[in-house]
């Protein structure tokens, strides 16, 4: 029956819809990107990016303008073989990198099993070490990552151009703003208040610690600084009304106000470019093969409502960056698969049933 085969070829039809809108090729390529052939010998530099073609260069050819067109026709074929016309190879090449990119960040496929849980699908805790420390983290699982990711872009496609390029400024300037704190706390800590110091960081935390604290360190999210900075928050009181930020940036603000105003005093002179190009609203695939093995009920918890309520914010049993909030947004398509001479599918409740079309693959010879 080839359902699994069936949802790739639905997420194939997907990203080729994609690619025939115009403003594909500018959000999903950059100018002097680094393209390779499939076959890897060949390596192009993008020159240009229009609406209708693409412009390439490369040490050992001239020029090549290859037309959408003829990108679309290597998709829609998953014509990855190597071919010898140099123009067809750069559009071979084109395509083949949009590909992977939409496989690696708006495709996703696993597969369910009697023991998956909520834990291992949206939510749950994991234990990191840290020096001669075990820290427990709640992080975001696969759907939690995959719907955070599309959320990113259904809201960023809202936006215009200005508050784009801001974001972006925003985060290269922090990166190099966390550097510059790494960098001193080599030396020394940082004080945040008469007995509480900034001593480390993480991937995406400052650490800080209080003396009386019994070695208990506490988080302070590099997303939470960011949002403060773009809502405009200057003292402790707008941190604490932020309802943008974390409960425990609003609990805390007496510390991330230290950190925020460390933040403008490095931004002090630097000004926002304007050159972030429009971002459009992209479409997210889960495949979730063998859907009814799994407890349903289980593993999706209050995502059920979710499910229906795209957009609406539910509240999920973990807090990750001190919010339990969880959305799903309207880009996320999710795709099951299941085979209904299963016993396992009398498990799956009306609740659950009536939030997915079900669409009969019959066998075929």
């Amino acid at each position: 029956t080839g359902k699994t085969r069936e949802a790739k070829l639905i997420a194939n039809n997907i990203f080729l819809n994609e690619l025939n809108e115009n403003s594909y090729f500018g959000n999903n390529l950059i100018k002097n990107e680094t393209i390779f052939s499939v076959a890897k010998n060949t390596k192009y530099r993008v020159k240009s990016i229009s609406e209708n073609y693409i412009e390439l260069e490369g040490e050992d050819i001239q020029d090549k303008k290859i037309t959408k067109n003829k990108i679309i026709d290597f998709v829609k074929d998953q014509n990855w073989d190597a071919v010898s016309n140099g123009n067809d190879r750069g559009a071979q090449a084109i395509a083949y990198h949009l590909y992977q990119k939409f496989i690696e960040n708006q495709f996703k496929l696993i597969q369910f099993h009697p023991s998956y849980t909520y834990e291992d699908f949206v939510r749950g805790i994991v234990a990191e070490s840290k020096g001669d420390k075990i820290e427990y983290k709640n992080v975001n699982k696969t759907l939690g990552e995959f719907a955070e990711l599309a959320l990113k872009n259904y809201n960023d496609s809202k936006k215009n151009v200005n508050e784009l390029s801001t974001e972006k400024w925003i985060d290269d300037e922090f990166n190099q703003f966390v550097d510059e704190i790494s960098q001193t706390l080599e030396k020394e800590k940082i004080v945040l208040s008469d007995n509480v110091d900034l001593v480390d960081l993480m991937d995406d935390a400052f650490l800080y610690i209080g003396e009386n604290w019994k070695g208990y360190e506490h988080r302070m999210s590099f997303k939470d600084i960011k949002r403060a900075y773009l809502d405009n928050n200057l003292t402790r009181q707008d941190i604490v009304k932020n309802i943008n930020l974390s409960g425990s940036a609003r609990q805390h603000a007496t510390y991330y106000i230290v950190v925020l105003k460390k933040f403008r005093e490095f931004l002090s002179g630097k000004k926002a470019p304007t050159n972030q190009t429009k971002i459009n609203e992209q479409k997210y695939i889960l495949v979730i093969d063998e859907i009814n093995r799994a407890n349903l009920s289980s593993v999706l918890g209050e995502l059920i409502y979710a499910l229906e309520y795209r957009g609406e914010e539910v509240e999920s049993m973990y807090k990750v960056d001190g919010s339990p909030k969880l959305i799903l947004p309207p880009n996320l398509y999710i795709i099951g698969t299941m085979n209904t001479a299963d016993r396992s599918v009398g498990h799956i409740d009306y609740a659950i049933r009536r939030r997915f079309a079900f669409v009969e693959v019959l066998p075929k010879d």
